[in-house]
């Protein structure tokens, strides 16, 4: 059987927290219940969420909605096994390296942080699957350029994602 890893972008944690009415509520939604489906079939093996980082975001993004600490609390029993908060900080320390040495990258901090991690874990785990759920339509470029097959990208935008 294929184990799905999969790394979350905190746009979709904060779009199931908030609970709008928009199209990337509607994305979230769905790609919460293939998530959901993967678990019960046994397929989803972690869910990536890097941390502190997400924190803070999570902490700005949903300050006012006291339902939001609520759907959180709700996700993280959901998801408790498979729930994984990784350290960014060596992540994130690389990419302001990369600033310093003054480096063209077309992705914002956050998405070079993710894309460190993912192509850490997926360097260590190259038979593994890991799917990266992201609001960046420029990272499907990196994935080919790092040259990662195990590495699938799901976007906010996109409404094809069959491939849990």
């Amino acid at each position: 059987m294929r184990r799905i890893f999969v790394v979350l972008d905190s746009w979709f944690l904060i779009a199931i927290l908030r609970k709008e009415s928009n199209s990337y509520a509607e994305a979230a939604t769905d790609i919460l219940n293939c998530i959901r489906k993967a678990k019960q079939s046994g397929k989803l093996k972690k869910l990536y969420i890097l941390w502190p980082i997400y924190y803070e975001t999570l902490n700005t993004k949903t300050v006012k909605d006291r339902n939001s600490l609520q759907r959180l609390r709700k996700f993280i029993r959901e998801f408790h096994k498979e729930l994984v908060n990784a350290d960014d900080t060596l992540f994130r320390e690389e990419c302001l390296n990369r600033i310093k040495r003054e480096e063209k990258v077309d992705l914002s901090l956050s998405g070079q942080v993710i894309g460190e991690f993912l192509l850490r874990i997926a360097e260590e785990s190259p038979y593994e699957e890991f799917i990266l759920i992201i609001d960046d339509e420029g990272f499907s470029r990196f994935i080919r350029y790092w040259r990662k097959e195990n590495i699938k990208i799901v976007n906010a935008c996109w409404k094809d994602i069959e491939i849990f």
